[in-house]
């Protein structure tokens, strides 16, 4: 289980060319906080931006139906574990824990006395802390992902391998053939499962992703060097290797007299708050669309739209 994540963790990092401070859990390995640059001067914004009324907050906040209800809650992380272990391996983990003592028996792991009762009772309470932290988290934010199930997922994979086993290991005992047929086609139904788990987790999981990908070829293609980009989520520059700003920089770049582009998600636009609202009107006032990308989701547009920025003269005409 640790080398497994060390894989995803360390391609993660030789992809990018570091690792996220989550990740790197600098605490852990003593480096401490990293140092907060306090700036002594304040940021002067030209005339027209510095209006209290406009919000340029770095990230929207989701607009989806949060989740509030214990039983939602759980409903939603049931869901998110079943899809993380591809439907058909969520069932062979339940099977492969129904099935523990004969699956044991089988593999002769164990000692006669030996009942495994200290590493169910770690499993058991890891799992349980971990479930009522994040129902926790759940009940705070709102939100639940695929990724915050990842450790219960961990700790599933040796019973889901261990269901599949037994399964397979019946169905070649109940197959009327020798035993070398028996065993060639367990190992063909081994494949396949593995070929069938492969595929699906290699499908297009991140919609939301997409458009901004295609926005980062489009730029890596048109834009030029010197053309600095401003990228509302950062996914967009970082595929296209592009200068530029995110936007939690937002008033710096639109001050940089070598702005040129700026990437933003349909999503940011359409969203009903003072951030939207800031943003279309920037975009209205010093920029037109030049390419768009959309992407439907349930009938949401996902996708991103690329902007060719023109740096005003004054932003005195831009009223909130």
């Amino acid at each position: 289980m640790a080398l497994s994540a060390l894989v995803f963790v360390g391609g993660y990092a030789l992809i990018k060319g570091q690792v996220t401070e989550k990740l790197a859990l600098r605490h852990a390995v003593s480096l401490g906080s990293q140092q907060v640059m306090i700036r002594t001067v304040p940021q002067l914004l030209p005339k027209g931006l510095n209006d209290a009324r406009w919000d340029f907050s770095p990230k929207e906040e989701s607009d989806r139906t949060v989740i509030r209800h214990p039983l939602q809650a759980v409903r939603w992380m049931a869901c998110e574990w079943w899809d993380e272990l591809c439907w058909g391996f969520a069932v062979m983990a339940i099977w492969g824990l129904v099935r523990r003592r004969f699956i044991l028996k089988v593999c002769r792991v164990r000692d006669p006395g030996d009942r495994g009762g200290s590493e169910r009772l770690v499993l058991a309470v890891f799992a349980g802390v971990f479930v009522l932290g994040l129902l926790r988290h759940t009940a705070a934010m709102g939100y639940l992902s695929g990724r915050h199930l990842l450790p219960l997922v961990l700790i599933s994979v040796p019973w889901a391998a261990a269901g599949t086993f037994v399964c397979l290991r019946g169905l070649g005992l109940k197959l009327p053939w020798s035993p070398r047929t028996a065993w060639a086609t367990c190992i063909l139904a081994s494949g396949l499962v593995i070929l069938t788990l492969v595929v699906y987790q290699l499908r297009p999981s991140h919609s939301t992703r997409w458009g901004h990908w295609a926005s980062g070829r489009w730029l890596a293609e048109h834009a030029s060097p010197s053309d600095l980009v401003l990228d509302t989520r950062g996914w967009a520059r970082f595929i296209a290797n592009a200068p530029g700003y995110d936007y939690w920089h937002v008033r710096q770049a639109l001050t940089d007299s070598h702005l040129a582009y700026v990437v933003v998600g349909h999503e940011e636009l359409e969203a009903k708050s003072p951030r939207a609202r800031t943003l279309t009107a920037l975009l209205a006032y010093a920029a037109t669309p030049v390419q768009d990308f959309p992407v439907f989701v349930n009938d949401r547009n996902v996708g991103a739209r690329i902007y060719r920025f023109h740096q005003p003269v004054s932003w005195e005409g831009l009223v909130p």
